[in-house]
């Protein structure tokens, strides 16, 4: 019983993401549209919650690569974040291919011990780079997608 509470409460959750990009009226002025592929869920409601009142940044996310093919194939965004550390991620180079399958926008990856070896990693497979969520606030996420998205496509 348990179980079946929390499945519908995830489902729930992530309709309301959805949602909120899906709407006609969320796309009218924003300056990005943000995908984000990750499948703890606290992590994600965290985000999704932090940036909500940031008029110009609109996220939409997925718990995994089959949803975010799913959603791609069906929706245009401006930038796909990807945690590095889940259960169906074999390697940077595999979640760029699969993701490349259904945009060519940019992809930028996020997780919660980030290196330079993992960023040289990711840029080298044509990644934007790595964040590294135990620096990340509300603030400096906007801040550093924004400036990592501008400098990527020259804005």
């Amino acid at each position: 019983m348990c179980e079946l509470n929390l499945a519908f409460t995830v489902f729930e959750v992530k309709l309301v993401f959805v949602d909120h990009c899906a709407a006609g009226e969320v796309k009218q002025g924003l300056l990005m549209i943000v995908h984000y592929l990750e499948d703890n869920l606290d992590w994600s409601f965290y985000l999704h919650h932090s940036v909500a009142a940031h008029r110009g940044l609109a996220l939409t996310t997925s718990e995994n690569l089959e949803e975010t093919k799913t959603y791609l194939a069906r929706h245009d965004v401006d930038l796909v974040l990807v945690d590095i550390r889940r259960p169906d991620s074999l390697s940077l180079k595999d979640d760029i291919d699969q993701i490349r399958r259904f945009t060519s926008k940019p992809i930028l990856f996020i997780t919660q011990q980030s290196s330079d070896l993992t960023s040289q990693i990711a840029k080298k497979h044509g990644a934007l780079g790595v964040l590294d969520k135990s620096d990340l606030t509300a603030a400096s996420f906007l801040q550093e997608v924004s400036e990592i998205y501008r400098s990527a496509v020259k804005v």
